[in-house]
């Protein structure tokens, strides 16, 4: 594949390391456990990002870490992704990150990042004003001699990532970050040298910038995370950004610019839902990107190789950073050039990653990908199953079809029986609404994977036990009762099924109960298990 990408698999300089190709991983939430944590909890986080390197990715941008917050006495941080003490003080910081780049780079990266991150940093500001047309919380605005202490926290903070192994430093200063609150006229106020002008509103990112640099140990690759366009009234928009780019060029210490639109929670935000268009801001990155002789990477719903190579063939990019996408298929490298010929698993936006830490307050997981961020857990499950079952799969909605994929790449004989005359269920009714389009591309790409698994599939078939599955046995809404859960029964008995699989509602847990009653009275060795329809399967 890489000859119809001659963009994608071409060789790039990025500060002081060098890429063969411009797909790059940037840096995002570690949901899936703590960098600082237990040693279990360590192993989790890195099992979660060692597949993107083997996956080919070079450029990985690793989970952000937060700066300390020189919190008022008594209050606390508040806000999405809101951290008081940081990682970076935290004893263990130093070793760990130092073992997370070494193990990335055995694994197949050339450079690791550390993002510097004060998101959600309320009660700090430059000014005591809202940032969101949702805010709620008025923060106290940052002192002369606090914002002096923050500058050489960052300092001394990049300060000790440098020194333990990091690559780059990239600090992120759009998503709400106090960083870009001071670059916003919306949220900077202030009448001193650090408000009121353009220069004055970059000045503390120029110090923070300065710091960094001046306390590094050795040398290293320095970017800047912007957001192109503020989208909200009374922010700063593409000109603006264009003037952050020009004028930070023209210093002289940035070594690259990564680029995106949105906020924690504005329209968009900077995690946009499957409802925008892919690539949608891609052409307002390209003209920042004329602003500068940097390297710029663009980010923001890319979610395949093809769509990379339009932005960087178009010049709106240098390099082009992939994020959910990597969530749901690691391998994405892989298979761009063709040394993984299995189709990459597409991410359509369902936004169950974000959603679950944020919102619910569960670790990370993926709406398409079930064995994301479960890596470590997983990690003795052998590939192939030496004891190879006969297995039936009732109903070929999302849940159906995944289980049915997984048990057959897992070695198992799987028969997959749908009442419809498709596989989907109601994934393939809210397909059909425009701005959910992109969910067929997950449909389509699961019916080519059971295709390929050897999954067989019937469908339009009712249960009844005088028919064989030629035509196929589906599952049915109808309440179970003792007849019913008979026909599951003498249907598996008539077929040799072992292991049954039941998705849908309440009732099902019923009917496998009754099934299994059935299945120990004959002495016919059956195990019918129950799985939960949800919004998500």
């Amino acid at each position: 594949m890489t000859a119809a990408l001659p963009h994608l698999f071409s060789p790039v300089a990025v500060g002081r390391f060098t890429l063969d190709h411009r797909l790059v991983v940037p840096p995002h939430g570690g949901g899936a456990s703590n960098l600082v944590g237990s040693d279990d909890e360590f192993e989790t986080l890195l099992a979660m990002w060692l597949p993107k390197a083997t996956g080919g990715f070079q450029w990985i941008g690793g989970t952000p870490s937060h700066v300390r917050n020189p919190l008022p006495q008594g209050f606390e941080p508040s806000g999405v992704g809101a951290h008081g003490p940081g990682h970076f003080r935290h004893p263990r910081y130093a070793a760990r990150i130092g073992q997370f780049v070494s193990r990335l780079k055995n694994a197949g990266a050339t450079a690791v990042t550390v993002q510097m991150v004060q998101q959600g940093g309320k009660p700090i500001a430059p000014s005591a004003t809202f940032s969101a047309y949702d805010d709620h919380r008025i923060a106290h605005a940052l002192d002369v001699d606090e914002i002096e202490w923050l500058v050489r926290e960052y300092g001394e903070s990049a300060a000790l990532a440098v020194d333990a192994g990091v690559d780059v430093i990239e600090i992120h200063a759009n998503h709400d970050d106090v960083v870009q609150w001071f670059l916003s006229p919306l949220t900077n106020l202030r009448t001193d040298r650090y408000g009121g002008s353009f220069e004055n509103r970059i000045r503390y990112l120029r110090e923070i910038t300065d710091s960094i640099r001046r306390h590094a140990p050795r040398p290293f690759t320095y970017g800047l995370r912007l957001c192109i366009d503020e989208l909200i009234d009374g922010g700063y928009g593409l000109e603006e950004c264009q003037r952050l780019v020009e004028a930070f060029t023209a210093d002289g210490t940035v070594d690259y610019f990564s680029l995106d639109v949105g906020n924690n929670f504005g329209s968009p935000s900077y995690v946009p839902s499957g409802w925008h268009d892919d690539i949608e801001w891609a052409a307002l990155c390209g003209q920042v990107k004329q602003a500068t002789n940097l390297p710029v990477v663009y980010t923001g719903r890319v979610t395949s190789p093809e769509q990379a190579e339009a932005v960087l063939a178009a010049g709106h990019a240098d390099l082009v950073a992939m994020a959910r996408a990597t969530f749901a298929d690691f391998d994405i490298v892989h298979k761009a050039r063709g040394t993984n010929p299995v189709p990459i698993r597409p991410c359509i936006g369902l936004n169950e990653c974000i959603n679950r830490k944020q919102v619910e307050g569960l670790g990370y997981a993926c709406g398409v990908n079930p064995l994301w961020a479960h890596e470590w857990e997983l990690r003795n499950l052998p590939e192939r199953t030496s004891q190879p079952q006969r297995v039936l799969v009732v109903g070929g909605g999302p849940a159906g079809m995944e289980l049915a994929g997984l048990c057959s790449e897992h070695g198992h004989a799987v028969t997959l029986w749908e009442k419809g005359p498709t596989l989907g269920g109601l994934l393939s009714v809210a397909a059909m609404v425009r701005a959910n389009a992109k969910y067929q591309r997950w449909i389509d790409w699961q019916v080519g994977r059971l295709e390929r698994a050897g999954v067989v599939a019937h469908h339009r078939y009712i249960m009844d036990t005088a028919r064989t599955p030629s035509a196929a046995l589906g599952s049915t809404r109808d309440k179970p009762d003792a007849a019913y859960c008979q026909r599951i029964f003498e249907a598996c008995k008539k077929h040799d099924i072992r292991y049954f699989f039941y998705i849908g509602g309440n009732d099902s847990s019923d009917t496998c109960r009754l099934v299994n009653e059935t299945a120990r009275s004959t002495n016919y060795e059956l195990r019918c298990f129950h799985i939960p329809k949800t919004v998500d399967n």
